[in-house]
């Protein structure tokens, strides 16, 4: 087993990622557009799962899609900061 780091865009879309094990807590925000984080790698086939980053305040929430919170992280740059929380969605 290996642990594998990941990526989701912040562009308020969903973005599927195979995945063969558990994801970790932590996430963190290189750059204003990317959310990374990471999961274990069992060494077989992942399953395909569903991850959307989201900023403080926005509203995300669907009646038919059950989101779990991963993490959240903040941004920081000279002259701003951004907060953005990491869902998987079931």
């Amino acid at each position: 087993m290996r642990v594998l780091r990941y990526e989701v865009p912040v562009d308020d879309m969903t973005h599927t990622i195979s995945l063969s094990g558990k994801v970790y807590p932590f996430i963190n925000a290189p750059f204003p557009h990317i959310v990374e984080f990471w999961a274990l790698d069992s060494g077989v086939p992942g399953t395909d799962r569903k991850f959307r980053v989201v900023g403080t305040g926005q509203t995300f929430l669907s009646e038919t899609e059950d989101y779990v919170h991963i993490g959240t992280t903040i941004y920081k740059d000279k002259s701003f900061r951004l907060v953005w929380h990491l869902f998987e969605i079931k």
